[in-house]
């Protein structure tokens, strides 16, 4: 899809992959976003992909109790606290901080894919009824956090080039069911009937749970 968004003849299209994992070199924050602007507003930029780190947000962490005792992830967010819980290990704060960060720079890119006419795509774990019933021992109403909430993507989905679209895995040969969301931006394509997620659909039965 994105070598077919290329208009000009004899233009190359390069792949410019920007992972943390990969080591201290990938991280964004680290002025990359110095050089990727203008060439956003130049036209140069055919399609940007992020797909957050869920770590820090995942229901996972909700699972077993003894949070106090860190035998277990603890959560690290609430629906209250979703930029981090005060109540953290230096450890913990560190890895909130990191996913902070690199959160930031999703919303940096999404909203210049916005104002620059550029397709972008944004996924992350779906908010479900799962996310409301969680609680904390300090907070029993915090709920469990999610980015969907988050005025900032509010924001970012009432551009009428952005839309949302809510899908999962095993309706796409996944494993598991896996609620995902989908903020997609100047891809009118994406969702349409005989779109791309139309084209890639392939169901199976996740097992129980």
């Amino acid at each position: 899809w994105v070598a077919s968004q290329v208009s000009c003849t004899g233009c190359r299209l390069f792949v410019c992959l920007v992972d943390l994992v990969r080591g201290a070199h990938h991280d964004i924050s680290r002025g990359a976003t110095k050089f990727l602007e203008p060439q956003m507003r130049a036209g140069r930029v055919v399609a940007v992909g992020a797909a957050p780190s869920c770590k820090t947000w995942s229901l996972s962490r909700w699972i077993e109790k003894g949070w106090n005792e860190r035998t277990k992830p603890v959560p690290l967010r609430t629906g209250k606290a979703s930029w981090g819980r005060t109540v953290l290990t230096l450890r913990e704060a560190r890895q909130v901080r990191t996913a902070n960060v690199l959160f930031i720079y999703t919303i940096i890119y999404a909203a210049m894919a916005a104002l620059y006419g550029i397709a972008m795509w944004v996924e992350h774990p779906d908010f479900t009824d799962a996310n409301a019933r969680k609680s904390t021992p300090d907070d029993p109403e915090a709920g469990a956090p999610s980015i969907w909430l988050l005025e900032q993507i509010e924001r970012l989905m009432e551009f009428p080039c952005t839309v949302s679209h809510r899908l999962r895995h095993n309706e796409f040969a996944g494993k598991a069911s896996k609620p995902t969301r989908i903020l997609a931006i100047h891809m009118p394509e994406l969702g349409c009937p005989r779109g791309i997620f139309k084209k890639f659909e392939h169901w199976t039965t996740p097992p129980p749970t």
